[in-house]
């Protein structure tokens, strides 16, 4: 959405299986309250990017001495308290990533708002009934349009957008956004003050960002570009090119049919870039919403979900209780079967048990199991060739502890998986595991610990 003072733009699109479709395209003076034009339309929103112009935001170019992202947001918290004359909390801040170099430094391009201007912004949205989901800044929204639309151009170019008395300048150089300036221009002669502010504003990219000689220039608006291009050409002697608002964007819609969008009284270069942007490879999201505002937003979605998870879970419990119901009464009737069945040969059993019940105390008398030979002769038994141990020490005959040394952690590892299936070992933990390098050669030194099981007769016997 593109809201000011005197006009409402709205473009909703939605991804699908087969690209992106334009849904709506609305243009309405303030006059006509939007949510009557929503409601008309039978539009439901479900989520809602608007935009606020450059000249209202600072931006700022930096390099910083690092190329991992978590630590550009720290540098950039700290940069924060030097780029503006105003305390941090009457701030609300974005940036991106422009580049980043082999010698390890990245340049990083800082958006900057007072919490004012955004409070102004979100009191024109909300005179319409709306909040949004997202704050962009027009020439981003700008430039992510620029991507979809022109693709990667090797060479730098300038893309412009004129409305309202207001120039937004965008510079994008193989895919990324390099410059970005917002100028607001008043008084007569408008046409020549663009012009001006445009040659300013390249001047300061080429000092700043020590940026190359501009190409090309891209212009959308709603001024006389024709006129403009032909001032821009005289004045900087570079080409100027009135935009294909669509351009290469694959956007189905039967709104389109047989329209010129490029045709529209009004700019929707911004506004539909911000509309595709998050669908477009290498755009650039900033969002400058105030963090109260999202996190009003985090709780509401998380109740919504809270909501909707406690109806499955009920209807969950309901479904299982039926279940549960029709097993027990299935469980009911198989007891009362099996009882019978039992009654018959308890007679059977008791006299099997008895036996068996003396054949365990035989076993446990023959058995001859479980010394520390035994357990001793086991580890020897079942310990790899390639797997030395150097310490056995056994804790009141329950415990063990082995310490060994293999080529390979995963020796290590399988060895616990051995010594589990023994039926001396039971429990089998890893105390510590650690690499050494002896030469050119890796050791793993470990350390494990075991309960001691019953003797084999005897867990047979059980």
């Amino acid at each position: 959405m593109d809201i000011d003072l005197k006009s409402t733009r709205l473009v909703q699109v939605r991804k699908t299986s087969e690209g992106m479709e334009l849904i709506q395209l609305i243009e309405t003076d303030r006059a006509v309250p939007l949510s009557q034009v929503l409601e008309e339309r039978q539009i439901k929103i479900t989520k809602l990017i608007s935009f606020i112009p450059r000249h209202l935001v600072t931006a700022k170019i930096i390099t910083l001495p690092t190329t991992e992202p978590l630590e550009v947001k720290e540098m950039i918290k700290y940069e924060m308290d030097g780029l503006l004359p105003y305390p941090l909390e009457q701030l609300i801040y974005d940036y991106c990533i422009l580049e980043t170099e082999e010698t390890g430094y990245s340049r990083v391009m800082v958006f900057i708002a007072q919490k004012e201007i955004l409070e102004n912004h979100l009191a024109l949205l909300r005179e319409e009934g709306l909040e949004p989901d997202m704050i962009q800044v027009s020439t981003v929204a700008l430039f992510n349009w620029f991507l979809a639309s022109e693709g990667i151009p090797d060479r730098p170019t300038a893309i412009l957008n004129i409305a309202d008395g207001t120039l937004d300048l965008a510079i994008s150089r193989e895919g990324r956004l390099i410059f970005s300036r917002g100028v607001k221009v008043e008084g007569e002669d408008k046409d020549l003050k663009l012009v001006s502010e445009t040659k300013r504003s390249i001047a300061i990219y080429r000092k700043e960002a020590n940026g190359k000689p501009i190409s090309n220039m891209v212009l959308s608006g709603t001024n006389n570009l024709d006129s403009l291009a032909h001032g821009l050409k005289e004045k900087l002697s570079v080409k100027a090119d009135k935009a294909d608002v669509l351009g290469n964007i694959q956007l189905r819609s039967k709104l389109l049919d047989g329209e010129d969008i490029s045709s529209k009284a009004v700019s929707l270069t911004r506004v539909l870039g911000a509309a595709i942007g998050e669908f477009v490879p290498d755009s650039i999201s900033i969002d400058l919403l105030p963090e109260s505002i999202r996190q009003k937003k985090k709780t509401k979605e998380n109740t919504r979900r809270l909501i909707h998870r406690a109806c499955l879970g009920a209807l969950a419990v309901a479904l299982l209780i039926a279940i549960i119901s029709f097993k027990i009464h299935k469980r009911e009737r198989y007891i009362e079967g099996a009882g019978y069945r039992i009654d018959r040969i308890k007679p059977a059993a008791s006299d099997i048990e008895g036996k068996r019940r003396r054949l365990q105390v035989i076993r446990r008398q023959l058995s001859r199991e479980g010394s520390g030979l035994d357990i001793l002769f086991e580890l020897h038994r079942i310990t790899p060739d390639e797997m030395a141990l150097n310490m056995f020490l056994s804790e009141s005959g329950r415990k063990v502890n082995v310490r060994g040394q293999s080529e390979q952690l995963s020796q290590a590892f399988d060895y616990i998986t051995t010594l589990e299936k023994s039926p001396y070992f039971a429990n089998v933990k890893v105390k510590y595991a650690q690499k050494r390098t002896v030469g050119d050669k890796q050791f793993v030194d470990f350390e494990l610990s075991s309960n001691l099981s019953a003797s084999p007769e005897r867990r047979e016997a059980e």
